[in-house]
């Protein structure tokens, strides 16, 4: 892959995961009925997944403007890592919170008092947790986006020197093109 595509991978994968924050997240079912919430109806914690996302986007392009796209490789690793971190710890809450209410239900049916209440022919409903595509495109922008901050210290966009050595060598310049002055 040519390294000028390469820093490319940053701003799509954070893009990527920006969009799919709002998309199905996780989808709930009890008995027949089944709801979703996405990234952003979970609330709390998972905006920082959001704000990750777009602080990787805003630093690619503010420092890509200065042409200093190697200063944007920690803001990306560290957001994109902080973000992966906070979606698994998430899974696991939620699937050990489904697994325990499951498991409460049950215990429910076994005791004598609730039978005599529901009857012996009722059953309590299955409680269902599955992942939707919402998650798995925001996991894997973040990828996207890490894969990518390797190839940001690789070369710079332009070929033109970075702004504090064009001032350093202007300000040189301008000493050394002045006439001599004899007083």
């Amino acid at each position: 892959m040519d390294e000028n595509r390469g820093i490319w991978l940053t701003p799509t994968g954070a893009g990527i995961a920006l969009i799919c924050f709002f998309l199905p997240w996780i989808e709930f079912s009890c008995g027949t009925m089944t709801g979703s919430i996405s990234g952003a109806e979970m609330g709390g914690v998972m905006w920082v997944v959001f704000v990750a996302a777009l602080l990787s986007l805003l630093a690619f392009y503010y420092f890509r403007n200065y042409d200093e796209l190697d200063r944007a490789k920690p803001v990306v690793v560290l957001s994109g890592l902080t973000a992966i971190a906070i979606m698994v710890y998430k899974f696991f809450n939620y699937k050990s919170g489904v697994g325990c209410c499951q498991g409460g239900v049950e215990q429910l049916g076994e005791i004598p008092a609730m039978r005599q209440l529901l009857g012996n022919s009722t059953g309590f409903p299955n409680f269902g947790f599955s992942i939707k595509f919402g998650a798995y495109g925001t996991f894997a922008g973040f990828l996207l986006a890490l894969i990518g901050a390797h190839f940001l210290d690789r070369q710079r966009i332009s070929k033109k020197p970075p702004k504090a050595v064009i001032s350093y060598y202007s300000e040189s310049l301008q000493k050394r093109d002045r006439p001599p002055s004899f007083e």
